[in-house]
């Protein structure tokens, strides 16, 4: 009776090892739920973090070349570079580029590579000695500063220029090897020219307005004005000369006449009134009255010296 009316043991309860094994068939355990669901956004095409809207498939479209250039440059694209060099050639000009060369360096080489005989005109241009000499100290400096590095950039052209000559007379030529020595000569001497340009736009701004047209006609060759500026002012001031003297000058009678309307008295009227008495007294400095006693006195002494106003005493 004690064993029938006592409560039946409670099960023990499913652990989760267990679990598993009672629900799956097969031999691989089941993946988590948790799982599942991280698979299943994974391999969604569409799945984005969140916060962020989904893109619609016309956003994914390729712009045209019009939008592109109102939109300006891709920041994300990266500058292209030319093919690759030596590592060690590579190391020394990039220490040159960075650091400078040094001073006896810098000035042998200048010596060793002259421009050439037959092709004097790619040195550095001077300034024609007319110019120096109209324009301030500070603009000399700036133009000196300038012909230096061109001077530098001739010793280049020089040194290519020689490398092309052993080149074109050599058997069989390497057209490839002249083709690219070829290129950086062009490349120097148009730099030479433009360098010459800022020379010449520097010191236009600094001169008269008046030979202004005729400098910026000139050409460029030893000098930066060219050899012939000497007879380019002389030119110059002839015609501006010339055109004064073209000039029609304004008749003076004319203003003559009307300068002496101007000073011309108006005529007077019939009820025309004079000036005022003190009109014409002289402007100066006045006299300042005298004391009213010292007046009386001077007027009392000057009566009594007087005969006639003497009382006569006598009766």
């Amino acid at each position: 009776m004690r064993a029938a009316e006592s409560p039946a043991a409670p099960a023990p309860p499913l652990t989760r090892r267990s679990a598993p094994a009672l629900l799956s068939t097969s031999a691989e355990p089941a993946p988590t739920p948790q799982l599942c669901v991280a698979q299943e956004v994974n391999n969604s095409p569409t799945s984005l973090p969140l916060g962020e809207p989904a893109m619609d498939a016309s956003d994914a479209m390729d712009l045209d070349e019009d939008l592109l250039k109102i939109l300006g440059d891709d920041p994300s694209q990266v500058r292209v570079y030319g093919k690759e060099i030596r590592p060690d050639l590579a190391v020394r000009l990039q220490h040159i580029a960075t650091n400078g060369l040094g001073k006896d360096t810098r000035k042998e080489l200048l010596d060793r590579y002259l421009p050439p005989a037959n092709s004097a005109l790619i040195d550095a241009p001077t300034l024609n000695p007319e110019v120096k000499a109209a324009v301030h100290e500070h603009v000399f400096k700036r133009d000196k500063s300038i012909e230096i590095r061109q001077k530098q950039i001739s010793s280049a052209i020089s040194a290519l220029s020689e490398s092309l000559t052993l080149l074109l007379t050599e058997q069989p030529k390497n057209t490839k090897l002249i083709q690219l020595l070829m290129d950086s000569c062009k490349i120097l001497c148009d730099s030479q020219h433009a360098e010459s340009l800022v020379r010449r736009n520097f010191i236009l701004h600094n001169l008269k307005k008046e030979l202004k047209d005729e400098l910026q006609t000139t050409k460029i060759d030893k000098l930066l004005f060219s050899q012939e500026l000497a007879e380019k002012i002389k030119a110059a001031k002839a015609i501006n000369k010339s055109g004064d003297d073209l000039k029609a000058t304004p008749s003076t009678s004319g203003l003559q006449a009307k300068k002496n309307n101007n000073n011309k008295v108006p005529p007077k009227n019939l009820n025309w009134r004079g000036p005022p008495q003190n009109y014409y007294r002289p402007k100066g400095t006045q006299r300042t009255k005298e004391p009213a006693l010292k007046s009386r006195r001077d007027n009392s002494s000057r009566k009594s010296s007087h005969p006639h106003h003497r009382r006569s005493t006598r009766r």
